[in-house]
């Protein structure tokens, strides 16, 4: 089996500016899959590029190989620091460890954690009845949480 740490370097040597890498999957069959990102997007051009940059400096006689370069999905969660960065003002869904959902507008990241402004319905101090809907900020600590994915409407 091809070693993942392999791959990573052969990317990472590889990136264009402004390019960084997201994730490097390698199955026991060999299926490679390798994400790539940048603040602006990745083009199907860059992913060509890297996937031959790849398949150039691994050796199909020595050990077969399938191999996929992409951007990472917009359903994949978000997994490293510049993902976090890239998508600040965007709205997030967060599942902490223990659970629970949390959805906000991705408000700042830090080196070891992240904050998000969160709407949430509050009984009037007045009126028990009625609710009022606040901004509350959450920060939570990278550590904590299970995934963060984007919030996608139509």
């Amino acid at each position: 089996m091809i070693d993942d740490a392999v791959i990573r370097e052969i990317v990472e040597r590889n990136l264009e500016k402004g390019m960084f890498l997201v994730n490097v999957k390698v199955t026991p069959s060999n299926r490679i899959i390798v994400h790539v990102d940048s603040e602006e997007g990745v083009t199907i051009e860059d992913c060509v590029r890297m996937n031959r940059l790849v398949e150039q400096s691994l050796d199909r006689d020595v050990e077969d190989f399938e191999l996929e370069v992409s951007s990472p999905g917009l359903s994949e969660p978000l997994r490293v620091l510049k993902q976090y960065h890239k998508n600040l003002g965007k709205e997030v869904e967060v599942l902490t460890s223990e659970g629970t959902k949390h959805r906000g507008v991705l408000k700042e990241v830090k080196a070891g954690s992240f904050t998000i402004d969160e709407k949430v319905k509050e009984k009037e101090k007045t009126n028990r009845k009625r609710s009022v809907e606040k901004i509350k900020e959450r920060e939570f600590e990278f550590e904590s949480v299970k995934a963060t994915r984007l919030v996608i409407e139509f």
